[in-house]
């Protein structure tokens, strides 16, 4: 199909902003995947959720917090309590548009993690009134670092805290499947993984042996699990676990993915729009410092996802050339669910109240 890449694409028809920072202006946009990832004080973080929010139109964020431990790079030991701090002078600044907060917990190399410890921690940020949890545990390099199973018993005590609490899990499973391609691992990227990392079977039956053993966990599984080329067993899993959601942050490999098979994923968001949650990954990394060039900064991760979802036509996407997509063009109503209505029913008509 011949479809032109323009970088300079114009912005859809009825959108005049010439940042091209849009699609549906009309619709409500929730993200639920942001992270302050970066080294900044407390003006710049709140600066950049604050001017991320604006200029994309957001009316909620879920700031998802990866401490120093949980993490592949140990520079950050206050990253929990920088995503609260967030909360709440974005909260007392804009009540109308409120931030919400989710704890990482420490953990400790070589499996060693003391099951009363990650609960009192859970417990302990519960307190201080985080709407949620983030692990970064099952990517491969991190979960082969800290050797430490998803459905392990020093897991168990704190899953079953957030069953029992109701209180949301994000979790990032496994990697796109290429990365354990062999020829790529051969070339020594970081992005590859050979025989001494878990597979990515490996993890999947790991995130479901957890799910099994808690079935009232509200797990959100980030990146749509990496299973945008496998449409029935995304399907599978939602229809066994009531309570699982996907966010569906960009990786781009995910949408030409769907691209392949959009009639089946259309249905499969027709039939579980309550079950898919907008997100974009943004990360005060991408931030240029002044913070003034949003849609070069985000502009790929926020709005890769709303062309996916809202266009009717195949198209090139103007920041990053995935090859022709083939789009899912969902109906207003799914396309609330999916940018709103899920967010508030994963993490709150409002955010939890802080001490």
């Amino acid at each position: 199909m011949d479809v032109p890449f323009n970088p300079n694409e114009a912005p859809p028809s009825g959108v005049t902003n010439p940042a091209f920072n849009g699609y549906r202006a009309d619709l409500p946009l929730c993200d639920a995947h942001v992270h302050l990832s970066g080294l900044h004080d407390a003006a710049w973080d709140a600066q950049m959720v604050r001017g991320l929010m604006e200029h994309f139109g957001m009316e909620r964020v879920a700031l998802l917090g990866l401490p120093a431990s949980s993490h592949r790079e140990e520079i950050d030991a206050d990253n929990n309590a920088r995503c609260l701090a967030v909360k709440r002078a974005l909260n007392a600044e804009r009540p109308d548009r409120p931030v919400y907060a989710c704890a990482g917990l420490d953990l400790r190399f070589g499996g060693l993690d003391d099951p009363a410890d990650l609960l009192a921690q859970a417990r302990a940020r519960a307190a201080e009134g985080y709407d949620g949890f983030k692990l970064l545990l099952g990517k491969p390099g991190i979960r082969r670092r800290f050797g430490l199973p998803i459905d392990g018993p020093a897991l168990a005590p704190f899953l079953s805290f957030l069953e029992e609490t109701g209180l949301p899990l994000t979790l990032h499973a496994g990697d796109p499947p290429d990365f354990w391609n062999p020829a790529r691992a051969a070339t020594g990227e970081t992005w590859a993984y050979d025989a001494s990392f878990p597979s990515l079977a490996q993890i999947r039956d790991e995130v479901e042996g957890a799910l099994r053993a808690h079935p009232r966990l509200r797990l959100t599984l980030a990146h749509l699990f990496f299973l945008g080329d496998r449409p029935d067993e995304a399907a599978r899993l939602l229809e066994a676990y009531p309570d699982l959601c996907f966010d569906l942050t960009p990786g781009g490999e995910m949408f030409a993915g769907m691209s392949r098979d959009p009639e089946t994923w259309r249905g499969l968001f027709l039939r579980h729009r309550d079950r898919f949650l907008f997100g974009s990954d943004s990360d005060d990394w991408h931030s240029s410092e002044d913070l003034s060039t949003y849609t070069w900064n985000f502009g790929f991760i926020v709005n890769l996802p709303r062309a996916f979802l809202e266009r009717s036509e195949p198209f090139r996407f103007h920041d990053c050339d995935l090859g022709v997509l083939r789009p899912l063009h969902l109906p207003d109503d799914v396309l609330r669910a999916v940018y709103r209505d899920n967010f508030v029913r994963r993490f709150g008509d409002r955010p939890r109240p802080l001490p």
